[in-house]
């Protein structure tokens, strides 16, 4: 019989692989989703895009409205350095903050918290599903 240990680390594995497949289905009965190996889930990264499979929400709830860019298809690294990506009506990331454009993944990985705020420097409140994607990037080690 495997040790506690083993038992533990199974565990974690299996509840790791429902939530990957949770995430990567959205909503759904995942009890009847089958992984497809050729198609791997992979969470938003800084080199990583975000999507809609892997996010689990909807491509349309991924492009604020008004903005000329959808957050869709961009990584975070992108979203936050680049001044040709705009996710939001009102500004790109770099025009309301300085940092932004030589920000690194460490470094904004570092601002996250600040960043959540409602109303930082002035900048208006940041989508709630912006937020919740960059906590999910920061929980899981701000990942490339």
């Amino acid at each position: 019989m495997p040790g506690k240990s083993s038992i533990t680390t199974l565990l974690f594995a299996s509840i790791a692989l429902m939530l990957t497949v949770y995430a990567c289905h959205g909503a759904q009965d995942t009890s009847t989703v089958e992984p497809d190996p050729e198609k791997t889930c992979i969470k938003p990264g800084w080199k990583t895009p975000i999507t809609a499979e892997n996010t689990g929400v909807s491509a349309d709830e991924l492009h604020f409205e008004g903005s000329p860019d959808a957050v869709e298809g961009h990584t975070i690294e992108q979203i936050v350095t680049s001044e040709e990506i705009q996710i939001r009506a009102d500004a790109t990331c770099v025009e309301c903050h300085d940092w932004a454009k030589t920000a690194t993944r460490e470094s904004f990985c570092e601002r996250i918290d600040a960043f959540m705020t409602t109303d930082q420097e002035g900048a208006g409140p940041k989508p709630q599903l912006l937020k919740d994607v960059l906590s999910g990037w920061q929980s899981r080690g701000c990942p490339e």
